[in-house]
């Protein structure tokens, strides 16, 4: 089974979720509330709350995946999914990283 972990689990995410939902593919999902961790769940996503830091939860996650998607904007300090965990997803055995 392939993970696939979505930075920003809004609504390009979760359309990019459906169009590979089927494929034997497991997704986690960052949201920055823990009220959006319902809904993600009913898209068949496990949610993680990210506000910009490594947790042990995220840490683990991108250990376990294959690819990795970033739709999250970045702001006036850059990307934030890079600034916090570049070293991480470099270190991983993600194939890539991926944009919307």
């Amino acid at each position: 089974m392939k993970t696939i972990l979505l930075f920003g689990a809004g609504f390009s995410a979760i359309a990019y979720a459906k169009l590979k939902a089927g494929d034997d593919v497991r997704f986690i999902g960052t949201t920055r509330s823990a009220e959006k961790h319902e809904a993600l769940q009913r898209y068949g996503i496990e949610p993680i709350t990210f506000d910009g830091t490594l947790t042990a939860n995220l840490e683990k996650a991108i250990r376990q995946a294959d690819e990795v998607v970033v739709s999250i904007s970045p702001d006036e300090a850059g990307d934030p999914v890079l600034n916090c965990c570049a070293d991480e997803i470099a270190k991983s055995k993600a194939g890539y990283i991926a944009y919307l």
